[in-house]
């Protein structure tokens, strides 16, 4: 992934003509950017991200996690045991909690600052925000507590679902997810936060 043109090149020499008794592996999360010469050069192995309920046993039985902590990230996670163990800690579940209050409570991301983090970090609070929203929708939906993901808030996605109109949950979660798409394509985020939190948090 970190390699540019110029490196793809030189390593082509080396891919087509390997030291004797060596194993090369070259790991990307993705295809693309990947010199097509390259490519051709290769045996491709696809890994398949982790079931969630996979994922969640792992987490519970391999390396301790709470239940609860560990049904949570194995959603965020996105079927990547390393993301799931670089989230279990302390920090990002304190860092959860405020974005999420901040949500409940309409404060328009003030002590927040989402414009001023890195872009994993915007990424990560954006998915939070989704999530959220989305277990809202789902709970009002269904009225059935299995299909939450934010079960540690169950309280108040009771108290949202009951309070809300699903046609504008289901438009703010449309909201955070078009944000998502425009943090991948570099919007510039003081705007893009400024307007998430307008549509967010704005009496319709």
């Amino acid at each position: 992934d970190d390699m540019n043109e110029e490196s793809q090149n030189a390593l082509l020499k080396i891919l087509e003509e390997p030291p004797a008794q060596s194993l090369i592996i070259l790991v990307a999360s993705s295809l693309k950017g990947i010199l097509k010469t390259v490519i051709s050069r290769c045996l491709e192995i696809r890994f398949s991200p982790l079931e969630g309920r996979k994922l969640e046993d792992l987490l519970t039985h391999d390396f301790g996690v709470e239940p609860e902590r560990a049904r949570f990230l194995s959603r965020i996670a996105q079927g990547s045991l390393g993301r799931a163990r670089e989230l279990d800690n302390d920090r990002f579940f304190q860092w959860r909690k405020k974005i999420i209050e901040s949500c409940v409570s309409g404060d328009f991301f003030e002590n927040l600052q989402p414009e001023s983090i890195d872009l994993e970090k915007q990424k990560s609070f954006l998915e939070i925000i989704q999530m959220w929203y989305r277990d809202i929708v789902v709970y009002k939906f269904t009225s059935d507590e299995r299909f939450v993901f934010n079960t540690d808030f169950f309280d108040k996605i009771q108290m949202c679902a009951f309070s809300g109109r699903l046609d504008e949950l289901v438009r703010k979660t449309g909201y955070v997810g078009y944000a998502r798409e425009c943090l991948e394509d570099n919007v510039n985020a003081k705007i893009l936060f400024g307007m998430l939190a307008g549509k967010l948090f704005s009496s319709v």
